[in-house]
């Protein structure tokens, strides 16, 4: 017996000694993978805003081009240029967002956030694409408050939004919600060509499309799987409801907040015209990138706007003291040569006057950038900038100063 518990207790020390090091061995393969894995992301966000940028100029100057030909088959040309250029933008947008959601340590930040004005953002952004597609797109006005992260709650939205007007060739998408127990069941239903049962299943993964869409949407079906991670993270539960040729309706599920939401800044309400901007509205661009701003200044100029450039807040300082400038509203990139585009709005907020409207353009899309902008009131919008939702933000600039005042 003693021996055999001497025996024993050997075997016992051999086999610890044994997981003792392939635990270390474990242990070091995963933080290679791990640092694999946020170097692939540093690289990805990086490579994404270098991309973006010359993305964002030829958006700029193919807009711009599309509004000064005359004639109707040169503007044909330049208008599926547009087009290919949106499909970059979808395809690399959804790339960067999952390799974001999949690497991310950024913490969800749940709060009492209101739906409604969720809503008005959305519409500011999908009205112009409606109108487009001849599409009639309809928010229902809520006043109802969730417990969510704003950012990502929007984000989700926003592929189901997308989704829906992709895949409705005429009629309404419809975006509301309804009240169930203690949750708000958030839905946006149109009547495009629906989902048989038997292939919902397959939606929510990664470059999964249905034969029904496959010659109808270019793209490679990256914004469900959006969907399913956003949800995931949020512990939203998303449904759908749908038939072929009869529509879909997709459902999120969403805790109500309990009491208002406690606004850190003044919400800026934009109006949502495409149009009928104020002639001679003074814009105050700031980039550090020469074509960007070039191809922004020609577009601007194209709605009779008087734009004046800079590529640092100390230049563009200097140009308003030089010039006697109060610009109406302030166009800023994110990522500049000696500073970030927010600490760059503050300095001129303090010449000009903290209540000037100013608009994040950015190729930045981490979290923690945007929650700045909402916490200092900024309207925040990413490039490649959309020229439908640039001009309906300017559409209002006068307005947003005013009602901040």
């Amino acid at each position: 017996l003693s021996d055999a518990n001497i025996m024993l207790e050997r075997r016992v020390a051999e086999r610890t000694g044994e997981l003792t090091a392939l635990n270390k061995r474990l242990a070091k393969a995963t933080k290679i993978a791990d640092q694999a894995n946020l170097d692939k992301t540093r690289f990805l966000a990086a490579a994404g805003h270098d991309i973006l940028q010359p993305l964002n100029a030829a958006r700029l100057y193919s807009s711009t081009l599309i509004e000064r030909l005359d004639n109707e088959r040169n503007r044909e040309f330049a208008q599926s240029v547009n087009q290919s250029l949106d499909s970059v933008e979808d395809i690399l947008g959804a790339v960067l967002a999952i390799s974001h959601l999949d690497s991310s340590h950024d913490e969800v930040k749940l709060s009492a956030s209101s739906l409604n004005r969720i809503f008005e953002q959305l519409k500011i952004e999908f009205r112009p694409i409606a109108e487009k597609e001849n599409v009639e797109l309809i928010f229902v006005n809520t006043s109802a408050v969730v417990k969510t992260d704003a950012s990502l709650l929007k984000r989700l939205l926003q592929n189901l939004i997308s989704n829906a007007l992709k895949y409705t060739n005429e009629g309404k998408v419809l975006v509301g919600c309804r009240r169930k127990g203690d949750e708000i069941c958030i839905e946006v239903i149109d009547t495009g060509i629906g989902i048989a049962a038997k292939d919902q299943p397959l939606i929510f993964k990664e470059f999964k499309r249905l034969k029904t869409s496959i010659n109808k949407v270019p793209g490679l079906g990256l914004g469900l799987s959006i969907v399913e991670r956003i949800s995931r993270r949020l512990g939203h539960k998303v449904e759908v409801i749908s038939e072929p040729n009869k529509g879909t309706r997709f459902k999120v599920s969403v805790k109500r907040a309990k009491g208002a939401v406690t606004e850190l800044y003044q919400t800026r309400r934009i109006g949502t015209t495409t149009s009928n901007i104020t002639p001679g509205t003074k814009v105050l661009c700031v980039d550090n990138d020469a074509d960007v701003l070039s191809g922004l200044s020609s577009l601007l100029q194209q709605w009779d706007c008087k734009v004046t450039m800079a590529t640092s807040s100390s230049e563009a300082m200097a140009l308003i003291e030089s010039q006697k400038l109060q610009p109406d509203i302030i166009l800023m990139d994110y990522h500049l040569n000696e500073e970030n585009g927010i600490d760059a709005i503050i300095k001129l907020r303090e010449k000009l006057g903290s209540n000037l409207a100013a608009v994040l353009v950015t190729a930045e899309r981490s979290n923690a950038v945007k929650h700045e902008a909402e916490r200092l009131g900024l309207t925040f919008i990413n490039k490649p900038v959309k020229p439908a939702a640039l001009r309906s933000i300017l559409a209002s600039a006068r307005n947003l100063t005013e009602a901040a005042e």
